[in-house]
């Protein structure tokens, strides 16, 4: 599906007559909530972040998504995001965006300002075109997982990943 996400992208790009820097296929995601911008990642809000993301994935169910619109968001003139993203909430993602928002409080982190948008970046162009409906992208959502992105760089470390509806198993130390 990454890979479809990426066409869409592309063809929109091409069909404005943008340049736009691809994401790299393996880079694609739907970004449900940013913690927050940290130079350098504390080991103790790590391990927080990560406690909370396993209550989340243990009350969390697998579910159908379904992203259909294509959408130049703002940002700076050299960077401004295309992104993909919902024509209509999705129950079982604003679930999981409420439950992940609760269990993250919970660990001590902030509760966010205003309600994000699960969206899938697909480049970053130097103008902006109106927003599209192309053909709907479907896939079941399994996995909750924690990346540390470094901003502006095209770069990921996996934190951690959970298999969303598996029970949390108490530590055997």
């Amino acid at each position: 599906i990454a890979e479809q996400i990426q066409k869409i992208g592309c063809r929109l790009n091409r069909l404005h007559f943008v340049a736009g820097n691809l994401r790299p296929v393996s880079h694609l995601h739907v970004t449900l909530l940013p913690l927050a911008d940290y130079p350098e990642l504390e080991d103790e809000a790590v391990r927080r972040a990560m406690r909370g993301c396993e209550a989340v994935a243990a009350l969390s169910q697998t579910f159908e998504l379904e992203f259909n619109r294509m959408v130049c968001w703002r940002g700076n003139r050299a960077r401004i995001p295309l992104v993909l993203t919902q024509e209509r909430r999705s129950l079982p993602l604003d679930a999981l965006y409420q439950n992940t928002v609760i269990q993250l409080h919970r660990q001590g982190f902030a509760l966010p300002k205003k309600r994000f948008t699960p969206h899938v970046t697909t480049s970053y162009n130097r103008r902006s075109f109106p927003a599209e409906i192309v053909p709907a992208m479907r896939w079941r959502a399994e996995e909750l997982v924690l990346i540390h992105s470094f901003v502006g760089l095209t770069k990921y470390v996996e934190l951690g990943r959970w298999r969303l509806g598996e029970p949390v198993m108490p530590d055997s130390a």
